[in-house]
């Protein structure tokens, strides 16, 4: 998974909710709108890599969705790249 992956929540019942770990609910809130690997691991201030087990765990359980990533055959897309300067400007700060 690559920093700029975006991760959105999908919706589940309280059940659901009340059985994720603390920072997995903290991932799931965080992803209500698609944030990127990065933008996620600074908001919740955890590790990089932390962030991307646990993103994947939940990916694995069908809690949230990993979007495709822009690859190099692919045009830019502006909103993503806007999205990964927001992220590395918070990270800078």
């Amino acid at each position: 998974m690559l920093l700029e992956t975006l991760v959105s929540a999908i919706s589940m019942n309280a059940t659901g909710y009340a059985e994720l770990a603390p920072e997995q609910r903290g991932i799931y809130i965080a992803c209500r709108e698609p944030m990127s690997v990065t933008e996620i691991a600074t908001r919740l201030s955890m590790p990089i890599g932390v962030a991307r087990i646990l993103i994947s765990d939940l990916a694995d359980h069908g809690r949230v969705a990993i979007h495709p990533t822009v690859r190099r055959d692919q045009p830019s897309n502006r909103h993503l790249l806007e999205r990964i300067l927001h992220g590395l400007e918070s990270i800078a700060q």
